[in-house]
């Protein structure tokens, strides 16, 4: 079985038919690779709809986690198509859900979390959140 994302972003001037297909079920490993590869595209919708996909299906101890996660693409995704309010908020947010989180990280996690306090696969930087409008 498979979920398909609502919206078929492809960068931020484009929207329409959707182009990420995701298993109901992903393993954290698999959820990582996903969405460092749609990151590492400038697919930032896209690594958040994997990392939302992950939140649903993981345990219950790793939600805040993953769900954290999720919000730190969303923020990608409003930094992406120039709302840098909006993108900042929620990458305060994820940082919070992240600095919470005191449970053992799943495999691959570290990695993202490296990203978000570097920015490296955002567009920009806002001190503090690794993301941000330029």
């Amino acid at each position: 079985f498979f979920f398909q994302a609502e919206d078929g972003i492809r960068d931020y001037k484009v929207t329409g038919v959707q182009t990420c297909a995701l298993p109901i079920y992903i393993e954290s490993v698999e959820a990582v690779r996903l969405a460092q590869e749609y990151l590492d595209e400038g697919l930032p919708f896209h690594a958040h709809e994997v990392l939302e996909q992950r939140w649903r299906c993981c345990p219950s101890r790793e939600r805040d986690l993953w769900r954290a996660l999720a919000q730190w693409a969303a923020a990608a995704t409003h930094a992406a198509r120039g709302n840098a309010e909006g993108a900042q908020r929620l990458a305060l947010r994820a940082r919070a859900g992240i600095d919470g989180y005191d449970e053992p990280l799943p495999p691959g996690t570290a990695h993202l979390i490296g990203c978000l306090s570097s920015g490296s696969t955002a567009p920009a930087r806002v001190d503090g959140t690794g993301l941000g409008a330029t």
